[in-house]
């Protein structure tokens, strides 16, 4: 389920396809495409396809 964070984030998409779900907007993304959010904001990130795929998140402050 979409869960929120205290932080900034950006992601970029390596490589593959990437489903965002923000606060319950749908994005496809795919290698290539970032995406910026206020981290507060309920969100994940799923693999609709069989390939593997592969982010790159920066948040500010980290949180893990």
């Amino acid at each position: 389920h979409a869960a929120g964070h205290s932080a900034e984030e950006c992601s970029v998409v390596l490589r593959g396809q990437v489903r965002m779900e923000l606060d319950g907007e749908v994005h496809l993304l795919d290698a290539g495409d970032s995406i910026t959010i206020h981290s507060e904001i309920p969100h994940r990130f799923t693999n609709p396809g069989t390939l593997d795929a592969e982010i790159l998140m920066v948040m500010s402050p980290p949180t893990f």
